[in-house]
């Protein structure tokens, strides 16, 4: 793989330099060298980037597809959880922000009204009241957000 082609992915993924250098714990002198040409990108770093873009794009390729039964009128809702929901897993929470930023990106392009939702875990937990935690009642938390 090419630095540019690193680079562009590395961007494509919506990350910074020190984000992918601490999420591979790696310098972040090693990764400008990187991406610069100074150093030769280690085939396994190479293979690495390539995977998390293409599981980016898959998710959001299956984000479009629910899309097309959506009209462009409503307002499409994307709830953004942090590092603390994802027990400390860094690399899922970078992946989920990328995919964020990709569907909003794209669904915007395309004239849909996307809001991205910050996730509240205490917030959440006071308005659930003991009710069963789902996907359905994380949706119309995070509706209720927008108000």
């Amino acid at each position: 793989m090419q630095d540019i082609e690193f680079k562009l992915k590395r961007e494509e993924l919506h990350l910074s330099q020190t984000e992918l250098s601490e999420l591979w714990s790696v310098s972040l002198r090693t990764l400008q060298r990187w991406e610069r040409g100074d150093f030769k990108i280690p085939e396994e770093r190479a293979q690495q980037i390539t995977q998390m873009l293409d599981d980016v794009n898959n998710t959001v390729i299956a984000f479009f597809e629910k899309l097309k039964t959506v009209e462009k009128d409503n307002i499409i809702v994307l709830l953004a959880y942090n590092q603390w929901n994802y027990d400390g897993d860094f690399e899922h929470y970078k992946i989920h922000y990328s995919c964020l930023a990709k569907c909003q990106d794209c669904a915007k392009k395309l004239g849909y009204n996307v809001r991205i939702v910050k996730f509240k875990p205490d917030e959440y937990a006071d308005w659930l009241a003991g009710r069963e935690d789902n996907q359905v009642m994380r949706s119309q938390w995070a509706s209720l957000q927008l108000i």
